[in-house]
């Protein structure tokens, strides 16, 4: 659970600059083995993934998750 500076019962708003005109980005949930939390992980870029780009995400997810307690949909 997380403070926020908006009122009680109304849901933040986060605006963020963006001067992309395209944008991509590759997901992954995770969740724990009794299936009681679930989390969604995501990575945005301003241009297209290629191969070596999506390998890099997906390495900086396997290392998020290792040793958290976490299992994710690549591990099986």
């Amino acid at each position: 659970m997380r403070r926020t500076w908006s009122q009680r019962g109304r849901t933040p708003i986060l605006r963020h600059r963006m001067a992309w005109k395209r944008a991509s980005m590759a997901a992954a949930l995770g969740y724990h083995a009794d299936g009681a939390k679930a989390r969604l992980c995501f990575h945005l870029q301003a241009d297209s993934y290629n191969t070596d780009s999506l390998i890099k995400v997906l390495e900086q997810l396997a290392r998020f998750y290792r040793g958290s307690g976490w299992s994710w949909c690549g591990t099986g």
